[in-house]
């Protein structure tokens, strides 16, 4: 043991962007953010992240534009997709955990302090 203190529980995040050709691209890692200039897309990256820390991953094309996406899946569950379009275009993906853990199908109930009445 290390003296460190209890482990921080981690989330698998998985990043993708595609496209075709080339674009940089920019994606937090768990403790600095990772940059990959001219990547050949498609690409994908799988990091672990400490729970609390915001999954991100971004795209920039460059002066000859074209289409690319980036999209975004957290603990198994897709969260997020973009599209970047056009020249120096961007696109961008971010997510809270509450996105992977919580169900679609039900919206999260409203505090009674702050329900109105009709």
């Amino acid at each position: 043991m290390t003296g460190r203190g209890p482990a921080t529980a981690q989330t698998e995040v998985a990043y993708e962007v595609l496209g075709e050709g080339t674009a940089d691209i920019a994606y937090r890692e768990a403790d600095a953010e990772g940059i990959v200039r001219n990547a050949r897309l498609p690409w994908r990256k799988t990091v672990r992240l400490p729970q609390g820390t915001t999954p991100a991953v971004s795209v920039t094309l460059g002066e000859k534009g074209g289409r690319a996406g980036c999209g975004l899946t957290v603990a198994g569950r897709h969260v997020q997709r973009s599209t970047a379009e056009g020249a120096f275009g961007r696109g961008s993906c971010a997510s809270t955990e509450s996105d992977a853990a919580a169900p679609r199908s039900a919206p999260a109930p409203v505090p009674t302090s702050q329900q109105g009445t009709p």
